[in-house]
């Protein structure tokens, strides 16, 4: 009897071994309906196999379905609540739906067993530094090497490089208000950058000089790297008087703006731009691009082409296909303009926003231009957004002429449309100008 037992035992544990074998092989497959055909066989045979619930989760976190694949995780930790590995996925998985106190609990518990742990100390500042957590932020991102007034700079000549991987576009846009407040020290600024900003940096008056990345460095006094996370850091006093926000500190060309304001001028509608596409993303499984966490398609926004008295006007890049079909497709129309940008990266775009009543936006380059011209923006942000939104605040200290529109949850932006909707028609029903 005992025998007949334990051969049963070996052989439901050898054939659930192979199912869950099974499994894990479909997802590096990247299979993903035949991944969980083959891990729920194994759940239903043992409901605390801890490499099926890790592995089912992280197939539900892959197709978007973050919200589902928590609870396995969970229910994983319960069984191994010191597993590296499965603090390391929850922290990860609550992060990207913007669960970020969660997050936070997660790599703080991996940093208190492992100081030395990379992942813990990317993540964790990001996290303090949305909370305005400075003194937790400061243990992680070191700033004493960057001037913030203990030092007499005038005359000193300062290069700002601004030239890592790490700084997109928007990204140059926001921390190259840094310049402002050295400028207003009496520095020389010296600022090196990707070669495509150059005409649009060349009209910030807080600039003396401009060099191409590529370009040998001149001489200087001090020389800093930027980035988002320790300007941030450094000037969070700024953060916090408005007095001290310098908007706007990038202009348009003024010929281009009197070019669209010549070609706008019969158009006596509200005006608005639009912008919809960050960084698309690729799906694990079947490697198709979709619309990225901070984007959405043009079709979620049509319910806005519907405001009376109304104008749009494309700030979109790359989208002229889903443009031509939207605009066959509806009786709303989004107005474009031929050769966009041809005098250099945003040149014409600065231009038209400077004749446009309101711009709005996903979390893209396009918000941070608007924000640094000083032209009424509003920003449509994933749940899970980036840190320098901060938390729960529908205004920026970044930008005094912008507002948050938050999802409350990660990938509903209906809501969001609706309110921005309503918010658009009490302005213009009559039209009014925000400046």
């Amino acid at each position: 009897m005992m025998l007949s037992l334990l051969l049963s035992f070996i052989m439901y544990a050898q054939s659930t071994h192979i199912t869950l074998q099974q499994g894990i092989d479909a997802y590096k497959n990247k299979n993903d309906h035949q991944a969980l055909h083959y891990l729920n066989q194994v759940l239903e045979q043992d409901p605390n196999n801890l490499n099926a619930l890790l592995f089912k989760a992280n197939v539900l976190h892959l197709q978007l379905k973050t919200d589902q694949a928590l609870p396995y995780i969970d229910k994983a930790l319960q069984l191994s609540p010191r597993s590296h590995q499965l603090i390391a996925s929850k922290a990860m998985m609550c992060n990207t739906i913007g669960l970020f106190e969660d997050a936070l609990a997660c790599y703080e518990k991996i940093y208190d067993t492992s100081l030395n742990d990379e992942q813990a100390q990317t993540k964790l500042p990001p996290l303090y530094m949305r909370r305005m957590d400075w003194n937790y932020a400061l243990k992680f991102i070191k700033v004493d090497n960057l001037w913030w007034y203990d030092e007499d700079i005038t005359n000193k000549h300062v290069l700002l490089d601004l030239t890592s991987q790490w700084n997109g576009l928007g990204d140059v846009m926001q921390i190259i208000r840094y310049a402002v407040h050295l400028k207003k020290a009496g520095a020389y600024i010296i600022v090196k950058v990707r070669d495509e900003l150059i005409p649009l940096l060349k009209l910030c008056p807080y600039i003396d000089r401009l060099i191409g990345k590529k370009e040998p460095n001149p001489e200087h006094d001090h020389r800093y790297y930027l980035l988002a996370d320790n300007c941030t850091v450094a000037m969070r006093s700024t953060l916090y008087d408005k007095a001290k926000t310098e908007v706007p500190y990038l202009f348009a060309d003024q010929k281009l703006v009197d070019h669209f304001k010549e070609r706008l001028k019969n158009n006596h509608t509200f005006k608005v731009g639009l912008c919809w596409q960050a960084t698309p993303m690729m799906m694990y499984f079947t490697r198709q691009r979709i619309p990225g966490a901070r984007s959405l398609f043009l079709h979620e926004l049509e319910s806005l082409f519907q405001t009376p008295n109304t104008t749009f006007y494309n700030l979109q890049k790359g989208e002229d296909t889903a443009i031509r079909s939207f605009n066959a497709q509806s009786d709303a129309q989004l107005v474009t303009f031929e050769q966009f940008d041809t005098s250099g990266a945003f040149m014409q775009t600065a231009a038209l926003i400077k004749n446009l009543d309101l711009v709005i936006t996903v979390d893209t380059s396009v918000a941070h231009l608007a924000g640094a011209l000083g032209v009424p923006v509003w920003l449509m942000l994933a749940h899970a957004a980036d840190f320098r939104w901060f938390s729960d605040r529908s205004d920026c200290p970044w930008y005094p002429t912008m507002r948050l529109f938050r999802q409350k949850k990660q990938y509903e932006w209906e809501p969001v449309i609706k309110t921005i909707k309503d918010e658009l028609l009490a302005l213009t029903q009559p039209v009014k100008r925000l400046y």
